[in-house]
């Protein structure tokens, strides 16, 4: 009888844990694809490990680098201006990540023409007084 229930348990378990597997992969797999707007060509998204991401894409036909900002602030991202760096063709995003303990930093630019966006998505981590950026 005992060895039942534990058969069963073990089984129980190994079950749970699959699914979590699957669950985690299909989130990581999609991820990126809430930052490419509707109707957008030559999508690219690579993922680098599993906290950062490379999007490149050509902005739908009638969207501006106006209408990518305000698709982003619509998600939760709040831009950061840095005094130091071409505003022309560069915008940086901050949003906060799980219970404020990290950071989602998201750093797009664009060619000359503003048609042809690149992202670049990370993660930074707060431990104590220390931040670090993944």
């Amino acid at each position: 009888m005992r060895r039942r229930a534990l058969q069963t348990a073990l089984i129980a378990v190994l079950v749970l844990t699959l699914l979590c597997g699957v669950g985690s992969l299909r989130v990581w797999s999609g991820q990126g694809w809430e930052l490419v707007m509707r109707g957008a060509g030559n999508v690219r998204i690579d993922r680098r490990g599993a906290t950062r991401l490379h999007i490149t894409y050509q902005l739908p036909l009638k969207q501006t680098w106006h209408d990518l900002r305000l698709f982003l602030v619509r998600q939760g991202w709040r831009r950061v201006g840095l005094s130091n760096v071409d505003r022309e063709t560069l915008m940086t995003f901050v949003r906060p990540g799980w219970r404020g303990r990290s950071r989602e930093v998201l750093v797009v630019t664009t060619d000359s023409s503003h048609r042809i966006v690149d992202m670049q998505f990370g993660h930074c981590a707060t431990i104590g007084i220390w931040a670090m950026c993944i």
